[in-house]
Parts: C-alpha cells; structure tokens; sequence
C-alpha cells in the first residue's frame, strides 16, 4: 500500500477560522484549557526574534494581509500561544520572565515545599517561606495586572509590605496557637499555609488594585472593541474586576495548600487498618511528594483563574448613567461592555 503525504492543514482550509480554533472563553473547561495552555514552560525558551515573528505572523493573520490563508495551522497556534504567554494583553510588552505564567510551576515549587514541609511548622521558618513567596505573588500581581501604565512605585511597595506582613504574622500566630494547641495540633498546622496565603493574597490585591476600586477601569464596546465614553473608568467595573479576581486568589491556595499534605497522608498512614505500600518504602515519601506537588502546580492556577472569564461581559445597566444610552462606531446601540479583570 502506498504512502500518501497530506499537504498541511491551513487556515484557509479552516471553516469558520478563527472561532474554531480558539476555546470557548463563555464555559469554564474553555476557559481552562486556556490557561492550561498559558502554564506551558516551553515557552519560555522563546527568544525575543522568535517572539518577533509570531507577533508579526499573527498581525498578517488579523489584517488578512495577502497569503494569509496559506499560514499552516500548526504555526498560527503556536504564534498564538507564545504571544498569550508572553506579551500583556493591554501594555502589549513582554511580561518579565519569572512573573509569566509558564513560569508559575517551576517558580511557585520550591516555596511550596517549603511551606508544607515539616520545618516550617517552626514559626520562623514558616515566617520565611510566606515571606518568600509573597514577593514572588507581588510581582506577578503586578506583571498581569489590568491596564496599560502598572502602579506607581509607592503603590507597589504599600502592597509588598502589607502582603509580606499579613503573611508573616498570620503564619507565626497560628504556628504559636497551634504549638499550644495539641488536641487540634493537626489540622490546625494543615490550615496554617493556606490561612496564612489567602489572607495574603486577599490583603496584597486590596492595595495593590485599591485604585481601580476608587477611579475605575477602562470598558470596551464587545463589537468594535473601541474605548466606551472616551476612555473614561467605570468605577463599578473596577470594583467587579477586583471582586472576581479576589475570590480567584482565595481558591488558587486551596489545592496548593490543602490537597498534597491529604494525599501524601493517606498514601503513607493506614486508613481504618489498611496498609498502603507505599508506608512499608519510605524512601518513596520524597519522589512521590515531588511528583504530587507538581501534578498540582500545573492545574492549580489555572483551574482557578478559569473560575471567571479574563475578559468580562456586563449590561451597560450594570455600570454608570455616563455609560447608557451610547451607540458604537457603527452607529448600533451599545448593550454590554466588557473589560479586563486582571489576573
């Protein structure tokens, strides 16, 4: 039987480009594999002149400049991917490379083990990786932020300070309650890393998006995509954004913080007599914690910010009379807007 060489899938072969390759941003397992995506750590090997020719591929592809429906497949979703990874989608300049998100698990590991390691039961240690991995949260807050101009030094610095001490004070309280505490000694060290990282998290976005909640975000028209009432913040879509971004963060710590200590729990103690295999090697304790903290590092985030969409679409009813009653370029009535609630 003969070998038959297909010629390569192009756009142009694509029925209804570019909606059937891109995930449906309006469910949730879209929306995951989305960022799922984003976590890719290859991308980080991308060099500045390979993340040059995506961009202009991708610019070819949205102009529909001349021959652009005989770019491959192949490549148009890898371009797509490495610009997503790389560049912020409102500043349009490459986001520093250990706040990307493919840098989450390689960058996130070490604190972890760290935090939910048996030293770090002792409060100073358990001080130090909080305080470790609050400089690392800060800035990535600030490298995936919303907007185009980033804050203000001051700003950023207010909300170091505040996010390091919270985590700090939060994780030496609890380890001192809990030393104290024997009778609930247990769950008590299993909560301190997540208590003390929600917490954090919490007070670190209450500063450092503290502005968006008072003067507000940019808002978009959906069909144009142009600026709604010439620029001008919405205070309510800032304080949506800022809602929804806030409920994210208290649910990324979730299975960081709870689920590894569980497993590794039931894999190496008897539950109700039965004894597990792996509590008669040992030596298997550091490979399969390992393997377990980075099995959930790669889902942890985005399972997480997938709880909402990274743009957001709201009825002009929900924001300011200024924003009401507005007709597009176009000339059709603008009936929702969106906007970007940061990550």
């Amino acid at each position: 039987m003969g070998h038959s060489n297909a010629a390569p899938l192009t756009l142009g072969d694509v029925a209804h480009f570019p909606h059937d390759l891109q995930p449906d941003q309006s469910t949730y397992g879209g929306r995951f594999f989305h960022f799922l995506a984003m976590t890719d750590p290859r991308t980080l090997l991308t060099t500045p002149t390979r993340l040059a020719l995506s961009e202009q591929l991708l610019e070819k592809v949205g102009k529909r400049d001349d021959g652009w429906q005989d770019v491959r497949v192949t490549d148009y979703l890898d371009a797509r991917q490495r610009v997503q990874c790389i560049v912020h989608p409102e500043s349009k300049q490459p986001i520093l490379l250990p706040f990307r998100f493919s840098a989450f698990v390689p960058m996130n590991f070490i604190n972890l083990c760290g935090m939910l390691a048996p030293s770090q039961q002792t409060p100073l240690r358990g001080m130090f990786w909080q305080f470790s991995n609050q400089t690392y949260n800060v800035g990535f807050n600030y490298c995936n932020g919303s907007g185009k101009n980033g804050l203000p030094m001051r700003e950023l610095c207010l909300g170091y300070c505040v996010a390091t001490c919270t985590a700090c004070g939060i994780s030496y309280a609890m380890s001192k309650m809990a030393a104290s505490s024997a009778a609930v000694g247990g769950f008590w060290k299993l909560m301190i890393p997540y208590t003390a990282v929600a917490c954090a998290n919490i007070a670190n976005l209450g500063v450092i998006r503290f502005r968006d909640v008072l003067q507000g975000i940019a808002v978009q028209d959906p069909e144009t995509g142009t600026d709604l009432n010439d620029g001008t913040p919405s205070a309510v879509a800032g304080r949506l954004a800022v809602a929804q971004v806030g409920l994210s963060r208290v649910m990324i710590p979730v299975p960081l913080m709870l689920l590894p200590p569980v497993f590794m729990n039931f894999l190496f103690h008897p539950v109700k007599g039965i004894p597990f295999f792996v509590k008669r090697h040992t030596q298997l304790y550091l490979p399969m914690n390992v393997l377990t903290l980075v099995s959930v590092l790669c889902v942890a985030l985005p399972m997480s910010i997938a709880v909402f969409p990274q743009t957001t679409v709201v009825p002009v009813t929900w924001l300011e009379k200024s924003f009401q009653g507005r007709k597009n370029d176009l000339g059709h009535a603008v009936t929702h807007a969106q906007f970007n609630k940061g990550l």
